[in-house]
C-alpha cells in the first residue's frame, strides 16, 4: 500500500532531538515526525495519528496536521500561488498542494477557491491536485439503491439544479424544487437516492427522506396539530403572524417554509385560507 497521502496511526519506535520516528509495515525506512508536531509526553510504543506527505525536500515525512483533503478526495481549496509551471493550493500543510496547468479545468486565480480532487502523480510520485473532476467520477452501477441514505458534497449551482458528489464517487444533481432548506457551495451534508437513471447511471438526489422520518420538527409539529384538529387548520400564508404564532408557536416565515416542505412531499394540501391533510 502507498502510505503517501494516507491518514494512520503509527507506532514510536524512536526519539530523538529533531523529533521522533514512526514505523509503518507498508514503508520499509522509518517515517520522521518533526519536534514541532510531537504530543507532550509521548513515549516508545506509543501511537500517533499522522498524515504522511512529502516535505519541500521531497523526503516521505509525517505531521500531525489535519489537511483539508486527502488522496482520492474532493475539497474546496484556496490558490496562494500560480506561477509558471503551475498553481499551489493552500491544504493546510507547510507545502501547498501542486495544481498543474494540464489538470486544471479552468485558468486559477490567486485567492480563488476551486474544487479539486488529490491523487498521486504516477511520474514525479507526488500529492497532487486536478480540478478536472469530472473524470475522477463514474456511473453508478448498482452499488446503491432506492431511498438509500448518501454523503454528498455540493459543488456547481445550474439552471435546473445543484450539481453534487455522492459518496465521493458517483455523479449527482438535486433539483431546484428539491430543495427545501438553505444549502451552500461546498457544502458537505446527506442526502437520499431519488432516481437512479438507466440511462447515464447519474443520481437524482432528495435532501428529505420518503415518509414522515424524513420531515424536519416544525413540519412534524404541523401535521400533528392537523391532526388533533380533523386534518384541518385554517392558516396560510395570508394568516396574520401571531396567528401563527399562538396556534403552531412558529414564525409566519418558518411556517411558510414548513408548509412548502410538506406540500411539495405530498403529505398537505394548501388553500386559499387554510391547509388540509392529505
Amino acid at each position: 500500500m502507498n502510505i503517501l497521502g494516507k491518514k494512520l496511526k503509527l507506532k514510536v519506535i524512536k526519539i530523538d532531538d529533531i523529533g521522533v520516528f514512526l514505523k509503518s509495515k507498508y514503508y520499509f525506512n522509518n517515517i520522521l515526525l518533526p519536534q514541532r508536531y510531537v504530543p507532550l509526553n509521548v513515549k516508545i510504543e506509543d501511537y500517533i495519528d499522522v498524515f504522511i506527505y512529502k516535505d519541500a525536500e521531497d523526503r516521505i515525512i509525517a505531521t500531525s496536521l489535519k489537511p483539508y483533503i486527502e488522496i482520492g478526495k474532493f475539497a474546496f481549496l484556496k490558490v496562494k500561488e500560480v506561477n509558471k509551471i503551475g498553481a499551489f493550493l493552500d491544504w493546510g500543510l507547510p507545502k501547498d498542494l501542486f495544481l498543474p496547468f494540464s489538470e486544471q479545468k479552468e485558468k486559477v486565480v490567486v485567492n480563488k477557491i476551486y474544487l479539486v480532487y488529490a491523487y498521486i502523480d504516477s511520474k514525479s510520485d507526488r500529492i497532487t491536485a486536478s480540478s478536472k473532476i469530472d473524470k475522477f467520477l463514474v456511473s453508478q452501477k448498482n452499488e446503491l439503491t432506492l431511498n438509500e441514505k448518501v454523503e454528498i458534497l455540493i459543488y456547481e449551482e445550474t439552471k435546473i439544479g445543484l450539481k453534487v458528489i455522492v459518496n465521493n464517487k458517483f455523479k449527482g444533481i438535486i433539483y431546484k424544487n428539491e430543495i427545501f432548506r438553505e444549502v451552500n457551495l461546498g457544502q458537505k451534508t446527506s442526502g437520499y437516492i431519488k432516481k437512479i437513471r438507466e440511462n447515464d447511471g447519474k443520481l437524482d438526489i432528495t435532501l428529505l427522506k420518503n415518509g414522515f422520518e424524513g420531515i424536519d420538527s416544525l413540519s412534524k409539529r404541523i401535521i400533528n396539530k392537523l391532526k388533533t384538529h380533523k386534518g384541518e387548520l385554517k392558516l396560510s400564508d395570508n394568516s396574520d403572524p401571531e396567528l401563527i404564532y399562538d396556534i403552531l408557536g412558529m414564525s409566519k416565515k418558518k411556517f411558510k417554509k414548513s408548509i412548502g416542505v410538506l406540500y411539495k412531499s405530498g403529505k398537505i394540501i394548501i388553500k386559499k385560507n387554510k391547509i388540509v391533510l392529505v
